[in-house]
Formats: structure tokens, sequence, C-alpha cells
């Protein structure tokens, strides 16, 4: 039967080691695979697989021309096991690395774009047991990029074997089911099958990607660069770079403008790089750049724009006076913007950029110094920040845009381990005074949403505030980070993962960002794309501990304990004993019990002089076996809002050994998620 687009022999290539069908494992996963694909594709697949697997071939043979034909199909699905990654056999030599190079070489390319806007791989890896680290380093070396696989692993304590139709997910620590995994493999080849008959093809609202991967700039782009201080005063500092937010937030607030994050427009502070470089990493058409000059109550401020591929000037200005007139100069530089790109702004829009409330300039630049101290998300960082919100509040009573950053500073305490029942209340009172005074400030709805989400869990609240906050400010990435979590909380992964690309699109050099994204590998219980992304993430900032907080669970997933325990004794270094539990359920997995019990004790005494939350007693029990008590612990944590992961209990794959017990699911049942 021939391919279902004309000029391929086959539509699918079946590719293993003659080992691993002894058992007729293979055999098997074809038959149950024809069957999936016929209830989820309209016409039948045709599939070359040989049962006998080139007994036919003799040494005399042209073994690339004998195979060439039939490597000439859509999809090439290799059978990954032990003793597949073999530079020296057959299927290794003949098959992948040949499929690997004639896929690139043609019409289609070996890497496709899908209709959601990701891009797929035709080489659609099949894995049946875990693999040395050389055997998959070879195997990422040959395609060049990190190994993405449909898993058929059963696994146990001291067992890696092949995962087979009638096991129980209950028992096999993967908790993954053969047919469910069968039809992840169908409903993969109807995603690129369909990809490839459109090839060429417009593809319609497609899902936002990292800056990084797009070819082509976005027609109307733009990165702020942070001001140069150009006073003799450094501490003067602030005030630059509250320009240049000031400036980033009223441009974010258009719809018709895409604008890049201030966090990854400060990488560039002080950076000797041209503007056409800057352009190309950040993916954006135009750059604005400029300086400032404070002296006293005097003022000069330059800026100018800048068309990046092309290094032209389109536009500057240098604008002098007082103190009292940096609003209007901040206005007058926003304005110029949207004149030179000849922006179309709705009424709202336009209203924006100029119906702001007056502000006492003093505490405009206590703001200024909270925004400085909040971009430097540090236990001590926080504190200045927010001692100056409140120092500018004290100033402005109705100041809105102090009070967002108070709301959000408590926020950023409660994401680094701050106690839940004190910071977030403390974040939500903040929020909402701010949006009494100005509604439209997308800042605080995102503080509101993420503090439904990870602390009250009103979903509906999280819902409506997050998609509020990010209708105010399309360009906000805070925002569509915030929402990401919601969504991935709701099992809703694709959107969730559609939003954290968006955020990336806005803030492509965002490790904060980068770092959740292995989140999102894990929910799916890809632990070594989970585990891909923290590292890269570690090579740039071997300190960040929200990147060490993913790393150490990817490694859970994989069961190498000792390299979590690694991970986590660096994050307790870092941001202290609220996260000793993590560190515990890892001794305690690896078979440290001593280890594990010392921790509980620590957690116990430390409890008494420091607030700890319950969830870290929990993990160690957990990791203990010790079941019973870990989720009596579970039920403390629920009452008091301390359990971070808590909106993922549904499917963060630790909580597996609890799913049995009544008293679990009912602590599930508490979570009030909408199905429920």
């Amino acid at each position: 039967m021939p391919s279902v687009i004309p000029g391929f022999e086959y539509d699918i290539f079946i590719s293993y080691r003659h080992n691993d069908n002894r058992s007729g494992w293979v055999t098997e996963f074809v038959e149950v695979l024809q069957e999936e694909l016929a209830a989820t594709i309209k016409e039948p697949l045709s599939i070359y697989f040989d049962k006998n697997l080139h007994d036919g071939l003799l040494e005399t043979h042209n073994v690339d021309k004998s195979l060439e034909g039939k490597l000439k199909c859509l999809l090439f699905i290799p059978i990954i096991s032990q003793t597949y990654c073999d530079p020296k056999s057959f299927a290794w030599q003949h098959e992948f690395c040949a499929f690997n190079k004639l896929a690139k070489e043609a019409q289609f390319g070996r890497d496709i774009k899908l209709y959601n806007g990701n891009v797929a791989s035709r080489i659609l890896p099949v894995k049946i047991h875990e693999l040395d680290e050389e055997d998959k380093a070879m195997l990422e070396n040959e395609i060049g990029g990190v190994l993405r696989a449909i898993e058929f692993i059963y696994r146990e304590p001291g067992v890696n074997r092949s995962l087979k139709p009638n096991d129980s997910k209950n028992e096999n620590a993967n908790r993954t089911d053969y047919r469910n995994q069968a039809n992840k493999m169908a409903n993969g080849c109807k995603e690129i099958i369909s990809a490839l008959r459109n090839f060429g093809k417009p593809v319609k609202a497609p899902v936002p990607r990292p800056a990084q991967e797009l070819k082509t700039p976005v027609a109307r782009s733009i990165a702020v660069l942070p001001f140069v201080n150009m006073s003799n005063d450094p501490d003067q500092e602030y005030f630059s770079d509250g320009l240049t937010d000031e400036i980033i937030g009223d441009l974010s607030k258009l719809s018709s403008l895409h604008v890049i994050s201030r966090t990854s427009a400060m990488v560039f502070k002080g950076s000797k790089k041209d503007v056409r470089m800057i352009g190309q990493e950040l993916n954006v058409r135009y750059v604005l750049e400029g300086s400032v000059r404070k002296t006293g109550d005097k003022l000069r401020i330059t800026a100018q724009l800048i068309d990046a591929p092309n290094d032209a000037h389109l536009w500057a200005e240098k604008f002098n006076g007082v103190l009292d007139d940096v609003f209007d100069i901040q206005e007058k530089v926003s304005h110029a913007i949207v004149d030179s790109l000849r922006l179309e702004l709705t009424p709202q829009e336009r209203a924006r950029l100029v119906d702001k409330a007056p502000v006492d300039l003093a505490a405009h630049e206590l703001y200024l110094g909270g925004r400085y101290h909040l971009s430097q998300p540090t236990p001590s960082g926080i504190a200045k920040a927010i001692e100056l919100f409140e120092d500018a509040i004290n100033k402005e009573p109705n100041y809105a845009l102090a009070y967002a950053g108070l709301a959000n500073a408590y926020n950023y305490l409660g994401w680094l381990g701050g106690v839940a029942g004190e910071v977030y209340p403390k974040a939500k009172q903040a929020a909402v005074r701010a949006l009494e005074i100005d509604e439209s400030l997308a800042e605080a709805h995102a503080v509101l949403g993420y503090a439904a989400t990870f602390y009250d869990w009103d979903w509906t609240t999280a819902e409506r505030e997050l998609e509020r906050a990010i209708a105010l400010n399309p360009n906000y990435a805070e925002g569509y980070l915030h929402y990401s979590w919601y969504l991935g909380s709701q099992k809703r992964h694709e959107e969730a993962r559609a939003a954290i690309l968006r955020a990336s699109e806005l803030d492509p050099l965002s490790l904060i960002i980068q770092a959740n994204m292995s989140n999102y590998y894990q929910l799916e219980r890809d632990f070594d794309g989970a585990l891909a992304q923290t590292r890269r993430v570690l090579e740039l900032v071997p300190n960040l501990p929200l990147a060490l907080l993913f790393s150490g669970m990817a490694y859970w997933g994989k069961e190498q304990y000792d390299n979590a325990a690694t991970a986590f004794t660096k994050l307790v270094e870092l941001a202290g004993p609220g996260f000793k539990g993590y560190l515990g359920y890892s001794h305690a997995k690896a078979g440290r019990k001593e280890s594990a019990l010392a921790i509980l004790d620590e957690l116990t005494v430390l409890s008494k002089t420091v607030p700890i939350p319950s969830f870290q007693f929990a993990l160690v029990l957990l990791g203990m076996g010790r079941f019973e008590e870990a989720i009596t612990w579970f039920e403390k944590a629920i009452e008091e809002h301390s359990g971070g992961w808590f909106p993922y209990i549904r499917q963060d794959f630790y909580f597996d050994p609890l799913r049995g017990y009544p008293r679990f699911q009912d602590l599930v049942q508490r979570m009030k998620f909408p199905e429920q």
C-alpha cells in the first residue's frame, strides 16, 4: 500500500534491534499501534516492519541501496533500547543515521512546523528501557537536540524492562498505561502527517514561540534599552533605570506594538554590543536607547529610535528641564515612538498615555528605588523594596503604582518560601488598594490572580484576574507566566505551554521563565526534558533558586536521589530552611533513613522559633514511606494553605504513592477544582 503522500514508499518505518523482538514485544507494539492509527486517522497508513529483520540482506548486497526506497517514508519510529544505541549495529548505521540524513535533505526537511506553531521531528522515538548516559549522549548528538520519546518502560526498584499491555500502571513507578502511550504515539503521527499534507500552506493562529526561534523580527516590535546614567552620582542609577521602566510600561499597554520586557532589556545594561546585534538577540525591529543626566533638580534626557536591522536612526531628541518635567518628557518620548512607527491606538490606549494622576516627586523617586531593589529578587532585596514602597505610600497615600509594587514584593516573598498565611494576605490587600485607585493596573490584577492560584485556590478569580491583566497589558510577560501556572493546574497543558512561550517571546532572556518551562516537561513526566531545561539555565546562573528546585524534582523523577540531594542542599543554603523538606525527601528515597530522620528533627526544632510550612514535614515522611503520617501533615498544610504545589496535586508524580488512600482523595476534593 503506498503512502498517503505521493512520492513516498511508506508512511511509517519501524526500526529495531533483533534482540528486542525475541519476546515478540515489537510485533505486538506494531499491531497495537496499527489499531490506534486506524481509530485516529481516517485513511489507512502503510507501515514498513520487517519481522525477520533484514535476514535477506547479505554482505554482498548494497545495504544502502536496498533500504533507500524503504527509508523514503513520512515517519521513522526507532524502538530505543539498551542495545539499539550501538554504533556498529545495522539498525543504528543503516536505519537511524541513514534516515536522519535523508530526512534533512528531503523536500520537507526532518523538522516540521505543526498547525499550532510548534515544531516536531519526523523521528518519533519509542523508548523501552532507561538508557545509559553515553547512549543518550550518542542519540542526542546524532539528532542535534534533546531526546524526546514516548516511553514504554516498566520501573520498580532494580527493574528496567519494556512495558507490557497487561502491566498495571498502579504498580509501575512511571504510572504509565500501555494503551495510553500507544494512543499518544498515534496522535503524534496524525499531527505530523497532517502538517506534511499542508506543507507550504499558511498556518492559522500559531502558538507563540520563544523569540530566539524566530527567523525574522516582528514587524512592530521594540526593545527599550536601559538609559545610561550620565550623572556623577552612581546612586542615581535607579532613576535612569526607573525612566527605562516607565517608558517600557507606557509602550507595553499598546496592543499594536510588541515590547520586550524589562528583564531581557536590562541584560544589555552597559553592553558594548551594537544595536544590530542586540536587535537580533531580542528579535525586534526597533531599539530605543538614551541617557539621563540629573544634577540637583536639573534634568537632561536624550533618546533615539533606531531601525535595528538597518542600523538607521529614525528619530532623536534632547530634552532639557527640571525634575518636575520628568513625566512630561516621558510622555513625549512615548508619543514620539507612536508617531514614528505610525501606530494606531484605541481611544483607551491614547488616554492611558496622557491621563496620568499627578504624583509627588519624592514619592516617585522612592517608588523607583523600590522597583530597582525588586528587580533583584533576594530576601534582602525584597525587604528593601517593601521599605521603599511603604515610604512612597506614606508620602503619597493614593499612589497606585507603589501599592502595586508592594503587592508584587509580598508575592515574591511567597514565591521564595515565605509563610503563606502572612505574605499572601498582605499582597492581596495592597493589590486591592492599588485597583481601588487605578483599576487599569495589570500588575495588581496579576498579583490577585497568582494569590488566587497558589493561596486561595479560587480558580474562578484566578482566571478572571489573570485574563484581565493580559488584556490591560498585552506585553506583560510576567502576567503570561502566572497565567501558564494557573492553566497547568487545570490540566490545560496546551494552553499553558502557549502562555509560557508567549512570556518567553516577550522576555526572551528571562532565566526565571526559562526555568519554569521545566515544570511543563515534569507535568508530562518527561524528566529528561525537564532536566535538560534546568541544566541550560544553571549553566548560566549556577545558583538560581527556582532552577535548583526544578532540577532536584526532575532528578526525583529519574530516581537519581543523590543528584537531587546536591541540588536541594544548594537550595537550602540560598533560600533557607523552608526548603529542607525537599532535601529530607531526597535522603529518604536514597535509603539514608538516619539523614532523613535528622532533617525531620531539625524541622521540628526550627518550627519552635521559625514558621516552617507543614508541607516540608509531609515531604520527608512521604519519602520515608510513612504514608499515613505524611497525609496527616498534608492535611495540616491544606488548612494553612502552605503547600505551594497543591494546585498540581492531581498531576505531580511524587504524590502517586498516596492516590489509593481515601484520605488523600479527600485532600484532592478539598481543592475544589472546577470539574469536581
